[in-house]
């Protein structure tokens, strides 16, 4: 842009000013301690408005590069600019710690040649929170340059991908900012941050440090990891499972959130025992768009060969229909071949486990949606009642035990110096 002026020598000048910017915030303070809160109040030109705000700030501004920059101000220094208060402009903002993205912003308008100029060196916080306002005020060319910034930041990375904060953080935005064109650029960077660190679900929930960045996803950063194609499970179940997961660990999430997640479920691609078992209850709970019926036609269409599949996908009025995500094909496998669960018991426990499963204890009912745990606890009471597996008979090698009796693991060797039994399960498969 050859012989363009930039006007950022101006921001904050007297020099032509029109009209004051006001930047505001809550007049309450109670998070500040008192000493803070009366340091606050005396400080000159921090008077709380009839709107129950306070000033915080005071910029000399230019109508005429506001009403270029922002459709928000455009609006509010036009004709019906308010009489009582003449060449008055509040910005408000929800509390201090934004008045910095605040004033960036401002920066932005009048850097007429690049507006990513006062942004370069922000932090990604700051860039979230100056694209959030710039959203608000309707400045476009802000939020763009606040993309280019942080989508910038991305490319020049060793990993080439948004940091984890900042990932999540595109996803806490408002639902609307992601039907914004000018953002696509920033939401698929963060959902290639998702996919490096989340993208495997087995490999995830088997790593304790991931499988808790798992569940503590954000709902939008969670329909898309589970939207995306790239995503790799064992089996749709374990997809499933993660839902129900997140939804147990985020009490408070919602009912329509539940449906969302619900409707993210390739549900013909369950495995037909799963189903029966635990998917079906699940889904049909979660989502009132599922019904029993649907899950029926789910379970009928899951054991029907790929030429039939293609063929119900042009029949108009099934279930097929109106699910898009059970439309799809399987998702990209795992690269998790199995797991490996280790436990060591203390003697203690140990006698605990065998005498609960003495009491036919066993029969107790699993907890549908839940950890793998009640399963392999299952497995351990029939193991300490009778030395035997699903398929692997005598697996401490004990012969029948008719009652505890610590002397005869000593004896085996299997009680280690710290008193524990070393218990090893490897999961290779789920039905």
């Amino acid at each position: 842009m050859s012989g363009a002026i930039d006007f950022l020598d101006l921001y904050d000048s007297l020099v032509s000013s029109d009209v004051q910017i006001r930047i505001t915030v809550p007049a309450a303070e109670d998070d500040a301690p008192p000493a803070k809160r009366q340091q606050l109040d005396q400080q000159e030109g921090q008077q709380k408005d009839r709107e129950g705000r306070r000033t915080v700030k005071v910029i000399s501004g230019h109508t005429v590069f506001l009403q270029k920059a922002s459709d928000w101000a455009k609006c509010k220094l036009g004709p019906e600019w308010r009489k009582d208060i003449p060449g008055m402009l509040d910005v408000e903002v929800e509390c201090e710690g934004e008045v910095e993205a605040a004033e960036l912003l401002l920066k932005t308008f009048y850097s007429t040649v690049d507006a990513a100029r006062p942004l370069q060196g922000a932090s990604h916080a700051m860039l979230l929170q100056v694209l959030l306002l710039a959203d608000r005020l309707r400045a476009e060319r802000a939020v763009e340059a606040a993309v280019q910034v942080l989508v910038g930041s991305a490319t020049a990375g060793a990993a080439g991908v948004l940091d984890w904060d900042t990932a999540t953080g595109v996803y806490q935005l408002p639902p609307a900012l992601a039907d914004n064109p000018v953002l696509k650029p920033l939401f698929d960077y963060a959902a290639a941050a998702l996919q490096q660190q989340l993208g495997d679900l087995d490999a995830t929930l088997l790593n304790e440090e991931r499988r808790a960045q798992l569940l503590a996803l954000p709902i939008a950063a969670l329909r898309q990891l589970l939207s995306d194609e790239r995503t790799r499970v064992s089996s749709e179940n374990t997809v499933v499972y993660t839902v129900a997961a997140w939804i147990k660990q985020n009490a408070s999430s919602s009912a329509e959130q539940h449906a969302e997640l619900a409707q993210c479920v390739r549900a013909p691609r369950l495995t037909p025992l799963y189903t029966a078992a635990f998917a079906a209850q699940l889904l049909t709970s979660w989502s009132p768009a599922i019904s029993a019926a649907d899950m029926h036609y789910a379970l009928a269409f899951a054991g029907l060969s790929e030429a039939a599949r293609k063929m119900l996908l042009d029949v108009d009025g099934l279930p097929l229909e109106r699910h898009a995500a059970w439309q799809l094909p399987p998702r990209r496998t795992s690269r998790t071949t199995q797991a490996v669960v280790e436990w060591r018991v203390p003697l203690a426990e140990l006698r605990r486990i065998y005498e609960s499963a003495a009491a036919a204890s066993v029969s107790a009912k699993l907890e549908a949606g839940g950890s793998t745990v009640p399963v392999i606890t299952k497995s351990f009471l029939w193991l300490t009642r009778t030395g035997q597996g699903w398929g692997f008979p005598n697996a401490f090698e004990l012969g029948d035990v008719a009652e505890w009796d610590e002397v005869v693991w000593r004896n085996k060797a299997l009680v280690g110096q710290d008193s524990t039994v070393l218990v090893r399960f490897t999961i290779k498969d789920v039905v």
